[in-house]
């Protein structure tokens, strides 16, 4: 598993474009994917913030803190939930 196939993942399920993971859009559904793929990376492949932010968009590292947070408060709608479970049976396959 790598950041692109979770952000991969991720965008499909929210249903926007790849691209959304790294460009400047500030789209609230594209910020929402963002954020969820920025927690998942953090979570799965034990990224730090520095690095979370370059590999979405060359952020800096208190976005790609704010962005983990923010998705933290998604939680409560299930969605990362949801990933979550796709991306362990990924790494079980």
């Amino acid at each position: 598993m790598n950041t692109r196939e979770i952000q991969s993942i991720v965008a499909d399920r929210f249903d926007v474009p790849f691209s959304a993971m790294t460009d400047a859009c500030r789209r609230r559904d594209y910020a929402e994917a963002r954020f969820v793929a920025m927690r998942l990376c953090r979570e799965f492949l034990g990224l730090s913030y520095p690095a979370l932010g370059m590999r979405f968009g060359g952020r800096d590292h208190t976005s790609a803190w704010h962005g983990v947070r923010r998705a933290e408060s998604l939680d409560d709608r299930g969605a990362a939930d949801i990933i979550r479970n796709r991306l362990a049976a990924l790494e079980r396959a």
